[in-house]
């Protein structure tokens, strides 16, 4: 068990550009997960949270950044700091890549295919 201040954010290594990666940045739904990008971190559905290694490379149609990627679990809210436990650490590579449509992103991590994922709603 660890005593962590704030969930997301709060460990990131970089800040890529805001002009850069604007055009990636949000909640992308898929058929049974949610990937968001964010500025200062990324993170799958409710639970894990990860932090850019390096800036992501960035090019008009695809996004690729290698993550070190954490499961958060709030053990109890009303501890201040919030109580929390991090698990399952590890170093993956996640890839969007745009799809000729435009509206979708296929992604990968670790060069495996995860999905196609739109707009969340």
């Amino acid at each position: 068990m660890r005593m962590v201040p704030t969930l997301i954010g709060a460990m990131s290594v970089c800040s890529p550009a805001w002009a850069d990666i604007a055009p990636f940045l949000g909640a992308h739904c898929g058929t049974s997960e949610v990937i968001y990008i964010e500025e200062t971190s990324a993170g799958f559905n409710e639970h894990t949270v990860c932090d850019y290694l390096s800036d992501p490379v960035i090019k008009s149609r695809s996004i690729e950044a290698s993550l070190a990627c954490r499961n958060v679990y709030v053990l109890d809210a009303s501890t201040d700091p919030i109580t929390v436990e991090e698990t399952d650490h590890q170093n993956i590579v996640l890839r969007m890549h745009r799809t000729a449509d435009n509206e979708n992103y296929d992604a990968f991590i670790d060069g495996a295919p995860i999905g196609r994922f739109g707009a969340c709603g």
